[in-house]
């Protein structure tokens, strides 16, 4: 489990600055921010520790 938070964290981590406030400024709430911008950016990331998972997907 932990290393899925870390996962998740890291690859939250390594959206730059410069992206998220582009968001911001066009108008973009945080919920959807997250969803349409952050997490397409932190998938290639998040991926890899998520397969690592001692939980299989359906657990989440």
């Amino acid at each position: 489990m932990a290393l899925l938070i870390r996962s998740v964290v890291d690859g939250l981590r390594s959206v730059p600055d410069h992206v998220t406030q582009a968001a911001s400024a066009i108008g973009y709430r945080r919920y959807r921010q997250l969803l349409q911008v952050e997490l397409p950016i932190t998938l290639p990331v998040m991926h890899p520790g998520c397969a690592s998972s001692p939980f299989p997907p359906s657990v989440w």
